[in-house]
């Protein structure tokens, strides 16, 4: 496994235990549509920090696997890799897309704050998500 699918492969599952959280943060407190006020910042923030400190620890768990290859910068990435990329960007902007156009419907139809930016922060993570599967796919099918 390339360097670079190890580190896809890191944000994926960090970003998984992540959006598993914030859900769980966020569902716990009320039913949906209870009227009853939810706190969302906290668990938004308690989940990008989980992420980040996973993101960080598997991200170093592969660099000491892959460590005599990290010291040669020139074998980070190879054109294939640049191209795999590529794609996944694109159609993780894609995914985006359709998140932020659900939070702006979301503010032309008053809805509270708290749905706004969970559709937002839901977003960037599927959409990360869904970008990082299609590399995975790419690295796994050579593309």
């Amino acid at each position: 496994m390339a360097i670079m699918e190890r580190l896809n492969l890191a944000a994926l599952i960090a970003g998984g235990l992540s959006l598993a959280l914030y859900v769980f943060l966020i569902v716990r407190q009320a039913p949906i549509g209870s009227g009853v006020e939810i706190a969302w910042i906290g668990a938004m923030i308690t989940s990008f920090i989980v992420f980040l400190l996973v993101l960080i620890g598997l991200v170093s768990l592969a660099v000491i696997k892959d460590r005599k290859h990290i010291m040669e910068i020139d074998r980070l990435d190879d054109e294939r890799d640049r191209d795999i990329e590529r794609r996944g960007d694109a159609w993780s902007g894609h995914v985006m897309q359709v998140f932020a156009l659900v939070a702006i419907i979301g503010l032309m139809l008053g809805w509270a704050p708290v749905w706004i930016a969970s559709s937002l922060y839901v977003g960037v993570i599927v959409s990360g998500g869904f970008g990082i599967v299609l590399r995975l796919i790419h690295y796994r099918n050579g593309v």
